[in-house]
């Protein structure tokens, strides 16, 4: 997991700092800030919830493997980026390979190439998982395909 990923306390306190916000703002009739603050408050409330649902101490991947005739499946959850399907394809040229992503559940969520942290688009704020799992991922699979076919 990431380092920087807050607490469950942490998250649960934003939580409860952005519904009293809500609060003050509808009472007070400021209705675009009450929008604002309501916004806050489901966002802090699926942080809560992702930060709940995940398991201790690190996230167990399960990727399953098969192969069909020549080709490799891959089953695994999470979303990827592009360049898990691109990489494996250009360490195995010869050999079709399908990959499935979001497969028994979106968690961890997005899981992004080291190289995205640091540029603050939305994937990489999201993501619990920290820089270089995506990589780790890949020599993973890669060494499971090289194991299959050999």
């Amino acid at each position: 997991y990431r380092d920087d990923l807050p607490t469950i306390e942490a998250a649960q306190a934003e939580l409860a700092s952005w519904q009293q916000c809500e609060t003050a703002a509808t009472v007070a009739g400021k209705t675009e800030e009450a929008q604002v603050c309501h916004a806050r408050v489901e966002q802090a409330q699926r942080q809560l919830w992702r930060l709940q649902s995940l398991p201790r101490p690190q996230f167990p991947l399960p990727i399953t493997l098969a192969k069909l005739g020549e080709a490799i499946w891959l089953f695994v959850p999470g979303e990827h980026y592009q360049s898990l399907q691109t990489k494996l394809r250009g360490t195995f040229p010869d050999r079709p390979i399908l990959v499935s992503t979001i497969t028994n559940g979106w968690q961890p969520g997005y899981i992004p190439p080291a190289e995205t942290y640091g540029r603050g688009i939305y994937q990489e704020q999201i993501a619990v998982v920290a820089p270089g799992s995506a990589e780790q991922i890949l020599a993973a699979i890669s060494e499971r395909i090289a194991a299959l076919i050999a």
